[in-house]
């Protein structure tokens, strides 16, 4: 027969046993709370991003007159990214917020798309400008000598090679011909702890 000392470390056991069950259970919960809320506001870029923008354009207007219609072509994209780069862990996802400045004075309608210009791994190029899983292409109407901005969703799922380099371009179009061309870089990197509640 048991003894009590036998039971009360069965217990601690099954006790111990409970509490570890809770605590994954309500990690992945809080995970998977978490991605559903960027997912359903994805399409939503937050005001302080929009400022934030705004000031990168402030930032590159021609310092003899200050006017945005001096902008260089290279300048009408601004990315919410330092160094037009970023690292991204396989199995998650990155929203990129990007800001188109209009030049002109009157209200206009631009088109975009994003591709894969260059790459140092074996990737499909298909496969990976199938990692854009949101606003990998679209339209903007912007009123004259104002910023239109855009979320663009990049998903990297479990199997790329780790370290794989990806260089992406986002070419805009007004009346079909070349309005603004700029490219940035994805850098495929393993999940860290720091990276847990990454979606």
């Amino acid at each position: 027969m048991m003894d009590k000392k036998g039971v009360t470390s069965k217990f601690r056991i099954i006790v111990l046993s409970f509490l570890i069950i809770i605590i994954i259970a309500t990690f992945f919960f809080l995970k998977s709370s978490y991605c559903d809320s960027e997912d359903s506001g994805i399409s939503v870029i937050d005001d302080s991003v929009k400022s934030s923008l705004i000031s990168k354009f402030d930032a590159q207007k021609n310092v003899d007159n200050g006017e945005i219609q001096k902008l260089f072509p290279a300048s009408r994209i601004m990315f919410y990214l330092p160094d037009k780069s970023v690292d991204i862990p396989v199995g998650s996802n990155y929203n990129l917020a990007l800001g188109l400045a209009n030049v002109m004075t009157s209200e206009s309608s631009f088109s975009y798309n994003i591709s894969l210009e260059e790459k140092n791994c074996n990737i499909v190029k298909s496969d990976a400008e199938g990692y854009l899983s949101y606003g990998k292409e679209g339209n903007l109407i912007i009123p004259g000598k104002d910023y239109g901005f855009r979320i663009v969703s990049i998903s990297i799922p479990s199997n790329p090679e780790i370290g794989c380099l990806l260089r992406y371009t986002i070419k805009v179009l007004y009346r079909n011909e070349v309005y603004a061309q700029e490219s940035f870089d994805v850098r495929v990197v393993e999940t860290s702890k720091k990276n847990l509640f990454l979606c």
